[in-house]
């Protein structure tokens, strides 16, 4: 039975004032001290961080709009935005100018940047599609630390924290705050995933305890390769002498000499000149440009790593066979594929570990890009992608 309130004994502050408290009062005590002092600085360490962080941009009404969805995600205008207008200044250099070509040629244009842009508009929701398949939370605390985080470093390590050079910066190459920060978040969430594959053994047998194992497999898979390649990029390359600022590399001339080194390659029939031949006079001659290394030792690589054409073209080659000129979005390839070194294997089994495991999920990407598609809305089938600016 519960007792009266009126029975219960008031004991005065004067009463007790030389009464001990007992070990369980003190440590009770002391938890709820440190309770409040804990909650007083995280309360500070909260609101110094909320005036110094990079707080995130509103997007407009128009940016924030939704155009469809991929992969269960919504898509938003301001994504659409930027994917057009890039590949509408990459047509440009290709085609020419919209407005410059007759009809047949715009015909080509427009179909051609539908085909870019909506293929495009897959590669965020590709991650976020098998995050959602994997049961990887997208939008956790930890996931929103992070991209606080990378925001706060990229702002001021490139801007020195300047919120409106990261303004002007965004408006110069259309892009939002919100796509930015949607960028860090699905590199981030990649990594996770490769996480949850290695954790999990999805796709992948080998790990850092059965490394000599794994390099007997690279030797007898026919899913490795050895390749070296010359590299000629499509953006001019310059330099200055004696005041005077000169073109070295261009589209054009990048072009012709990839297809020069080609047909000159072709032409020999001995492995051993061939190999000679691609290490001093084509690459040794390639220009070493935008951080690419160039070398005649060969790089290894697994199928899903180097891009679906670089590898289409390694695996059809004969050991020391050279390719015709290959072309991507930033310049032109030479290949000739190279027998792989039992030696260089084993000793590089560690890295290789690394490329086996992006293998593994670079795979999954694949299988998921085939899968989903972004479908547009009634807003989206009421776009012009080529009146987009």
């Amino acid at each position: 039975m519960a007792k009266n309130s009126n029975s219960i004994k008031k004991i005065s502050v004067t009463e007790n004032k030389n009464t001990k408290p007992t070990k369980q009062k003190k440590i009770a005590a002391a938890v709820i001290i440190t309770g409040i002092v804990c909650t007083v600085v995280f309360a500070v360490i909260m609101l110094v961080s909320y005036f110094n962080s990079v707080r995130p941009i509103k997007s407009t009404e128009e940016e924030s709009r939704v155009v469809g969805e991929c992969g269960g995600f919504e898509v938003k205008y301001e994504e659409l935005r930027y994917v057009t207008l890039l590949y509408k200044q990459a047509l440009d250099l290709r085609l020419g100018k919209y407005d410059t070509l007759d009809s047949a040629g715009k015909a080509e244009y427009e179909s051609q940047l539908e085909a870019l842009v909506l293929d495009d508009l897959k590669s965020n929701y590709i991650i976020l599609a098998l995050c959602d398949e994997y049961d990887i939370k997208t939008d956790s605390r930890k996931v929103k630390n992070y991209v606080n985080d990378e925001m706060e470093k990229f702002v001021e390590a490139t801007f020195d924290g300047d919120m409106d050079e990261y303004k002007d910066w965004l408006a110069k190459n259309n892009l939002t705050d919100s796509f930015v920060r949607l960028i860090y978040k699905v590199d981030y969430l990649e990594s996770q995933l490769l996480e949850h594959f290695i954790k999990n053994k999805i796709g992948i047998e080998y790990d850092e305890y059965s490394l000599e194992a794994f390099a007997e497999h690279i030797m007898e898979s026919n899913d490795w390769a050895k390749a070296t390649y010359a590299y000629y990029p499509k953006t001019s390359v310059t330099t200055t002498y004696k005041g005077q600022v000169y073109t070295i590399w261009d589209a054009k001339n990048s072009l012709s000499t990839a297809e020069s080194a080609a047909e000159a390659l072709a032409a020999i029939s001995s492995d051993a000149e061939r190999f000679t031949y691609m290490n001093k006079s084509v690459i040794g001659k390639a220009p070493m440009v935008q951080g690419y290394s160039i070398t005649g030792t060969g790089v290894y690589f697994t199928v899903g790593q180097m891009g679906e054409e670089f590898e289409s073209a390694t695996f059809a080659l004969d050991l020391y066979g050279t390719s015709d000129v290959i072309e991507f979005e930033d310049g032109y390839y030479v290949i000739m594929r190279l027998p792989l070194e039992e030696d260089e294997v084993k000793k590089q089994a560690a890295e290789l570990l690394s490329y086996y495991r992006y293998g593994a999920l670079k795979k999954c990407e694949d299988a998921k890009e085939a899968e989903i598609s972004f479908i547009g809305n009634e807003y989206f089938d009421g776009l012009s992608l080529i009146d987009i600016e």
